[in-house]
């Protein structure tokens, strides 16, 4: 996947978060890139409020949610 995409993750440090984002959001915009993958925890801090518009998310994939 790596050979198409960037990929990021939802960092498990709350500092790491923003600047894990700028990251995702520059490389999905970038023509040169050609998109990027973002993988987070559902009911995570990404799935709290936070707003995938337009191309910022074009595709969701769940494969379960984590146990408690």
């Amino acid at each position: 996947m790596q050979q198409h995409k960037e990929i990021f993750r939802e960092p498990k440090d709350a500092e790491k978060y923003q600047l894990v984002m700028e990251n995702y959001y520059a490389a999905i915009y970038d023509r040169e890139k050609k998109g990027a993958i973002m993988m987070g925890v559902c009911r995570g801090r990404m799935s709290e409020g936070l707003d995938f518009s337009d191309n910022a998310a074009r595709m969701v994939i769940i494969i379960g949610i984590p146990f408690p």
